[in-house]
């Protein structure tokens, strides 16, 4: 749809690529980001909403973990106190 081949790699591949593996994501997540700008039919914009979401997402992942690890560490304190 976006025009994206293997052999026609778009500037914003290599960013996609390297946050889909460093992110807990869906290939339905991906895809349900994608159609959401694909009507637009422009490469950069779909694909410049998928890092941004990617991104979010990354945060959201690392500020849970750190919740959790914060959470665990209290809980640990509180045992041995």
């Amino acid at each position: 749809y976006l025009g994206i081949a293997v052999d026609n790699h778009h500037r914003l591949c290599g960013e996609v690529e390297g946050l889909i593996a460093s992110t807990e994501v869906t290939p339905a997540e991906v895809a349900e980001e994608l159609m959401k700008t694909v009507k637009s039919d422009d490469a950069d914009v779909a694909l410049q909403g998928l890092v941004n979401f990617l991104k979010r997402k990354k945060v959201e992942s690392n500020k849970v973990e750190d919740e959790f690890i914060e959470g665990t560490e209290k809980a640990k304190r509180q045992k041995i106190e």
